[in-house]
């Protein structure tokens, strides 16, 4: 059989051979099969097609949760009944125009001067402005993050309320880099920030 999104072949199957377990050893890093563990691991049956998004950054964070997905659309239900669709490129990114960091980094013309961050780190931890108050949007997992503090630091943020987000795990999701130019160099010797605030592999 051949897998519709990694193309991977397998052969040579015997009864009790696991489709997912035969396909994870095969193609690991399938974005399929990625998702399908993504959204097996560690999570409630119930809340595996919610998207979940954290509304408010300070101390009193509240957690919504919204179905926006039916069950029959789970990786599980697909394998069970054999109905497998491509989806590959419908849940990740969930804003596929803010996959370049230029893109993000505009998106903050509008980004209010009381916000302690500055667009470039947030633009390079997978943050757009919503246009909302002090509000981000990640482009790849749709989390929210607001009310910013002096100290906070826009990748530790992402990656501690979002840490199964592909992008923050390191994951190919399109993200295309800011390539240097002097303005945006200018910009970021003066906001004083350093490769410690905002690495460029998040999973470091």
């Amino acid at each position: 059989v051949k897998c519709f999104s990694c193309h991977a072949t397998i052969e040579g199957w015997e009864h009790g051979d696991s489709a997912v377990g035969r396909h994870r050893k095969i193609s690991p890093k399938c974005k399929f099969i990625a998702r399908f563990n993504f959204l097996k691991k560690d999570m409630h049956p119930v809340l595996q097609n919610c998207q979940c998004r954290v509304e408010n950054c300070s101390g009193n964070s509240t957690l919504q949760c919204s179905s926006d997905r039916s069950s029959d659309l789970s990786p599980d239900y697909l394998l069970r009944t054999g109905q497998v669709v491509d989806m590959s490129d419908s849940m990740y990114p969930r804003n596929p125009a803010m996959c370049s960091e230029e893109a993000r980094l505009k998106s903050f013309h509008n980004w209010p001067a009381y916000a302690p961050l500055t667009p470039k780190e947030l633009a390079s931890a997978g943050l757009y402005y919503s246009g909302v108050d002090d509000q981000v949007e990640c482009f790849c997992c749709g989390g929210k993050l607001k009310n910013w503090e002096p100290f906070d630091r826009a990748w530790s943020e992402h990656k501690r309320h979002f840490p199964r987000c592909f992008f923050v795990l390191g994951h190919d999701v399109g993200n295309v880099g800011n390539v240097p130019n002097e303005s945006n160099f200018a910009e970021v010797c003066r906001s004083g920030l350093n490769n410690a605030d905002h690495p460029k592999n998040p999973s470091m």
